[in-house]
């Protein structure tokens, strides 16, 4: 199999990951439906999350659209989803201005692991959009 197939499936797999990660873990106890948060930080959260669903349908079907502009949908796809990745890095990197934090402590706690003696805490957000901006970048190299 060539190479641009494996690009699609990877990109095709990351898409979905972005839209069916954030419906299983945002519409749930810990924002969607928490009682701790403000109606309307639910209100946008569900927003959000409709979003990032929805977006990664179209992303699907431009990776997978044949034609004259396959070449063109696949890298439309592949900007579509770094959006959303950049917009990761841009709320963690600007966090102190807007007293942001990366987890709820009635959330999905950081993952503790022990490194030489010191317990360094993981964010599960933070590790899937390192994960997932290694996988773009592996997938549009892929796809060249």
């Amino acid at each position: 199999m060539a190479h641009p197939f494996f690009a699609r499936l990877l990109l095709t797999s990351l898409a979905a990951s972005q839209g069916l990660a954030a419906l299983k873990i945002d519409l749930h106890r810990s924002h969607a439906t928490n009682p701790l948060w403000l109606p309307h930080a639910r209100f946008h959260v569900v927003w959000q999350v409709l979003n990032l669903a929805l977006l990664a349908l179209v992303e699907a079907v431009l990776i997978w659209w044949s034609g004259a502009c396959a070449g063109a949908g696949f890298y439309l796809a592949a900007f579509l989803t770094a959006t959303t990745l950049v917009a990761f890095w841009m709320a963690l990197a600007s966090m102190r201005l807007y007293s942001g934090a990366l987890f709820d402590p009635n959330g999905i706690v950081p993952w503790k692991v022990r490194l030489r003696g010191r317990i360094l805490r993981l964010d599960m957000n933070t590790m899937a959009a390192a994960l997932g901006s290694i996988l773009l970048v592996i997938s549009v190299v892929l796809y060249r």
